[in-house]
């Protein structure tokens, strides 16, 4: 287990974190706060001591205090840091750059105290999902033993070696079939590993299934309550909502304030570290005009697109596509973004939202490229808030 201490911690974390090497997942838990935790929890919501002694070979436990988790915050993002409880599953493989924050979990406090695994609850249940998710990861990883043997492959290789090494008397027939028997078994073994990964292969599967439906209802749900409260208060879910003064806060206020509407993409949070685009406002009002008018027209909501035409018109933008697939290819990875996952197929970002006129001043024109997902009936936008490529000088 490993506890951060200081400024120097946190970039050796960062850069352990991102070292491809990195077999083991790991649970960073972080210091709570208790004006916000509802009850009596731990200093960091769960107990960290247990948590390492039960993964113990198969996770790694890191703890951050409170004092230096806005450093840690500063280093890799919002989106992909964890503070005030929450506890962030950091999986192999990262990459900071092109994986989605969503791959490597992010469990709140307060989801965590009402958090129920098994025939438990609370802290202790996301303590025991945690421990049931190293062991799940483990039994499904495969590992490169390098030049290390199981016992199949030694067994032929000793029958290889037997063969070549013998005389010309030998016995020639007892050499084969030992090696013939060696290779067979090895068969059998690899047939057995087959028949256990597509076991774990079907299982995976039927788990997928069950949560892309449980969350497709979920978000229903959440559209209605959202529509009926609107239709009850006559205002907006939006109504009052406080824009961020700076780009570094955008990716987090898309998240607290769009969530299931609008996503950014990890390539369009990297396109606002250098954005150099002057009104933040606007880049907001564009966002929130996807998020709701756009949205709406695209669930079929009667003249939703009529209206969102007419708020960009208000806000001196438009809507359009923003070019060929075919035409795309020429600029190599620029009009396309990995989706849901890192590995996942290529997704054109086929529109775009921009400012009037011919100006490509990353200054004074504003670009919001995105695509449609319409399996979760949310805007994914890859990129913002400048003009991508359009010819190859």
């Amino acid at each position: 287990m490993w506890y951060l201490n200081t400024e120097d911690d946190l970039d050796a974390f960062r850069n352990w974190l991102a070292d491809p090497k990195r077999l083991l997942p790991v649970y960073l838990l972080t210091e709570a706060d208790a004006r916000r935790v509802p009850g009596n929890v731990s200093r960091y919501m769960l107990d960290e001591q247990w948590l390492a002694k039960m993964t113990q070979g198969l996770a790694h436990v890191v703890v951050l205090p409170r004092n230096i988790s806005f450093a840690w915050s500063d280093r890799v993002g919002k989106t992909w840091a964890a503070f005030g409880g929450a506890v962030r599953t950091y999986r192999p493989g990262l990459d900071f750059d092109d994986d989605m924050p969503t791959e490597h979990p992010l469990a709140m406090p307060e989801n965590i105290v009402f958090w129920r695994h098994g025939d438990l609850s609370g802290e202790r249940a996301f303590t025991s999902f945690l421990i049931d998710q190293a062991y799940r990861d483990t039994a499904t990883r495969r590992m490169d033993w390098g030049k290390l043997m199981f016992f199949p492959d030694a067994v032929t290789r000793q029958a290889e070696i037997a063969r070549r090494e013998a005389s010309e008397d030998a016995d020639w027939e007892s050499l084969y079939k030992d090696e013939i028997s060696a290779l067979q078994k090895k068969v059998e073994q690899a047939e057995a590993e087959r028949d256990e990964y597509i076991d774990l292969a079907e299982d995976a599967e039927r788990q997928r299934d069950h949560y892309i439906a449980e969350n497709d209802a979920l978000r229903w749900q959440i559209d209605t309550l959202q529509t009926r409260l609107e239709k009850k208060t006559g205002e907006t879910l939006d109504t009052g909502v406080v824009y961020p003064s700076t780009y570094d806060e955008l990716d987090q206020w898309v998240s607290q304030n769009l969530a299931n509407r609008v996503l950014l993409h990890s390539r369009a949070t990297r396109g606002l570290k250098n954005a150099e685009f002057g009104d933040i406002n606007l880049v907001c009002d564009a966002l929130l005009a996807l998020a709701t008018e756009y949205r709406n027209s695209k669930l079929g909501h009667a003249d939703a697109g009529q209206r969102f035409t007419n708020r960009l018109d208000e806000l001196g933008l438009h809507c359009s596509g923003s070019i060929s697939r075919s035409n795309a290819g020429e600029f190599g990875e620029a009009y396309f973004v990995r989706y849901p996952f890192s590995d996942s197929p290529r997704q054109l970002l086929d529109l775009h939202v921009r400012s009037n006129g011919n100006s490509r001043d990353p200054k004074r024109c504003l670009a919001i490229y995105f695509f449609w997902d319409g399996d979760t009936r949310q805007v994914v936008v890859g990129w913002l808030p400048s003009h991508l490529p359009i010819s190859i000088s």
